[in-house]
């Protein structure tokens, strides 16, 4: 079984160490932060691994254009540093972020990373049936 879970975990986990807070779940977190989160798949049958198409959803709290252009710069190149953009695509801009519970729009940038799993080679045992 590939564990895409444990994949975004991995990369939240090593943002937030990196002093950048990140998030697969964003209920109970507080802005700024870097939502990470999963945006496609390609599985390789040779190798029984995948591609993990990772979205980087840096949002910034409602504070007005200005100063969230300037949060979404520092979420930028902390990101950058750590997880650099490998699909050859843009940063892109968003003003219209929807966190869950939320209906605030706030401002947001996202790029994507492609980063390679494979299956765990100690899968857990079935849970038992009642």
């Amino acid at each position: 079984m590939l564990d895409t879970r444990a994949a975004l975990e991995q990369i939240a986990d090593a943002l937030t160490a990196g002093g950048t807070p990140a998030f697969v779940d964003p209920r109970d977190n507080d802005l700024p932060g870097v939502w990470v989160q999963r945006a496609q798949m390609l599985y390789d049958v040779l190798c029984e691994g995948a591609t993990l198409r990772v979205r980087l959803l840096m949002v910034s709290p409602d504070i007005g254009t200005y100063d969230a252009l300037g949060e979404l710069d520092a979420l930028e190149a902390a990101c950058i540093a750590l997880v650099p953009p490998n699909t050859g695509g843009p940063v892109t801009d968003r003003g219209d972020v929807l966190l869950p519970d939320d209906p605030t729009p706030y401002p947001g940038r996202w790029y994507d990373v492609d980063v390679q799993i494979t299956p765990d080679p100690d899968p857990p045992p079935p849970a038992p049936e009642e």
